[in-house]
């Protein structure tokens, strides 16, 4: 089965994500700007790499965004989804009351890759959707093995 979210085994996983961490030093701590957040991979990987890290994540996909918020919930206050475009960090900055950001990713991803992406992740999660449903019917029906 398919990972969610870009996990292990999904469609999409982050690239260079262990070059990308040791790169930006988020060990240090600080807010960072992921200027191009989709599934939250990067932003996921800073955020787990220090509790003094902050993510600012911007994509103009708002269903991104919220997959994003999903996966990253789990850090709360520390991560913020802005739907904007990453050309808007300093106004972004601004808005958040942060003078700077300790460090900036953009990590580009293009359109017809995207959307190939959200088309796989789609008819997964609808071939997974579809079989548990037909796996339930199956329990109703007598000597069945879901």
């Amino acid at each position: 089965m398919v990972a969610p979210l870009g996990g292990r085994g999904a469609p999409h996983r982050p690239v260079l994500l262990r070059e990308t961490i040791e790169f930006l030093a988020v060990a240090r701590g600080g807010l960072f700007v992921d200027g191009t957040v989709g599934l939250g991979g990067h932003s996921e990987a800073i955020l787990e790499a220090s509790n003094e890290t902050r993510v600012i994540g911007i994509d103009l996909d708002t269903e991104a965004l919220l997959l994003a918020r999903q996966r990253l919930a789990r850090f709360g206050s520390r991560f913020r989804a802005v739907q904007a475009n990453f050309r808007d960090i300093a106004r972004l900055l601004a808005d958040a009351e942060e003078k700077e950001a300790s460090g900036i990713l953009v990590d580009y991803f293009f359109g017809s890759q995207k959307k190939r992406l959200r088309e796989s992740s789609l008819n997964t999660a609808k071939s997974v959707a579809h079989a548990a449903s037909r796996s339930e019917s199956l329990k109703g029906e007598k000597g069945a093995n879901p």
